[in-house]
């Protein structure tokens, strides 16, 4: 998938997810459109390689794309260092969360990423870099119509223009049905200068971000 289509894909998933377990604060859902396009970060002329100019062509020499930076470690090194900074909150070495709150939101965003690669033709080495086995959709699978082969939005149509569309639509209900959290959440912001909603741990112990 484009950067595009990663972006509207993994915020249709994981905005109504936040919204219902009412963690959703503007430092998860920055979170989450960073690590929708994170693990493109191996691959030289992705989008986020604009912003980091050099460690895209180390990654991509050692790795590949789609290698062990598209894979459940990857995904686990990150999620580790998230409890790791909330836990240092906790502790109040850290005397904020917003570090934490922000990479558990690259978390989730990191892994529908590589759900969502699952689906090309190709697939992910999800186990890399233990197992070097890509792991694809069968041609035999019922879920075989699900499969996309990534082209540039400027070579024609195709089905990943479909997930693109339906992923803006999705975003478009989610916004309607759930106006009244989003919309009091962006007044926290503008009125009180901070996110009013609380983090997992902290929602519990009513503390603000």
């Amino acid at each position: 998938m484009t950067y595009r289509t990663h972006v509207a894909t993994t915020t249709a998933v994981a905005l109504p997810v936040l919204i219902i377990g009412h963690i959703l604060n503007v430092f998860i859902l920055v979170g989450v459109i960073i690590g929708s396009m994170l693990p493109d970060i191996d691959k030289k002329g992705s989008h986020i390689s604009k912003f980091v100019p050099i460690l895209p062509g180390i990654l991509e020499k050692k790795y590949g794309h789609r290698g062990a930076v598209h894979s459940l470690a990857a995904t686990g090194i990150i999620g580790v260092i998230t409890i790791i900074l909330t836990l240092l909150s906790i502790l109040g070495i850290i005397h904020t969360y917003i570090p934490a709150i922000v990479l558990f939101g690259i978390t989730i965003g990191f892994f529908l990423h590589l759900c969502e690669d699952g689906l090309s033709v190709s697939g992910i080495k999800w186990f890399a870099p233990f197992k070097n086995k890509s792991y694809k959709i069968s041609d035999k699978s019922i879920f075989k119509f699900l499969k996309y082969k990534t082209i540039g939005f400027s070579n024609g149509f195709s089905k990943e223009h479909i997930y693109l569309i339906v992923a803006i639509i999705l975003i478009l209900i989610e916004i309607y049905f759930f106006k009244t959290q989003i919309t009091s959440e962006i007044k926290r912001l503008i009125i009180n200068g901070q996110s009013g909603l609380r983090f997992p741990y902290y929602y519990h112990h009513n503390y603000m971000i």
